[in-house]
């Protein structure tokens, strides 16, 4: 299968991988390290206006200089992966927090903002647990079939086979709710890709358990595996 693009963590750094026009580019994240048990709120932009992309880890923005180019026009197609990429590539971590916004890149004032409690509207889906848990099963140690967005759109992470499921903790990240997923085989799928033009914006606020080389927190891919 193709992946189109992917936000991961390599040798302990975060990392963004997008696919363009003509091949697969790697954007590394100029050394942003990711903490292990540590709650951290991760941001990528995409700008196609100004050719750029940024990252944004605990309120810090670091900016890659390399030219985004245009996206595969067959971006939008595909799955919305969390936990995997493609075919392999699983994380071990806890997410509690996840937003999509497409057609438009924040400001950095913005997602400042939102990092602070700030509540965009994203026009993809907001999948937030802290607020009330739109899962199909909410007791400690659960199973995750499904993971609604608040938006009420009917928009859903889901996973059919039960030993795919990650677990729904009630006190994972900061005292409050979050979804493990093993590192082993556990994935959510949302029935459409992550992106149909070349600006958007992917939020997750993700604690890891451990650090492995590309471990995949999201993806945008047509699965093989």
């Amino acid at each position: 299968g193709t992946e189109r693009l992917s936000l991961r963590i390599d040798s302990s750094e975060l990392r963004f991988n997008w696919r363009d026009t003509g091949a697969n580019t790697l954007f590394d994240s100029n050394n942003i390290a990711i903490p292990t048990d540590e709650q951290v709120c991760i941001a990528v932009t995409i700008d196609s206006t100004n050719d750029s992309h940024k990252f944004y880890l605990k309120g810090e923005v670091y900016e890659d200089t390399t030219a985004i180019g245009t996206l595969d026009s067959t971006s939008s197609a595909g799955s919305s992966l969390m936990g995997r990429s493609n075919s392999s590539n699983y994380v071990d971590g806890i997410v509690d927090d996840c937003m999509i916004i497409r057609n438009t890149a924040l400001t950095p004032s913005q997602v400042a903002a939102w990092m602070r409690g700030a509540d965009p509207t994203p026009n993809v889906g907001h999948w937030k647990l802290d607020d009330g848990p739109r899962t199909q099963l909410v007791t400690d140690d659960d199973p995750v079939m499904a993971w609604y967005s608040r938006e009420g759109n009917n928009k859903g992470y889901v996973q059919g086979t039960t030993a795919k499921r990650p677990t729904y903790k009630e006190s994972a990240i900061g005292g409050k709710p979050g979804i493990l997923f093993d590192g082993v085989d556990d994935i959510l799928r949302l029935g459409e890709g992550l992106l149909n033009s070349s600006e958007g914006v992917f939020f997750i606020v993700w604690r890891a358990v451990t650090l492995a080389n590309n471990e995949t927190l999201m993806a945008s891919a047509d699965e093989s595996g």
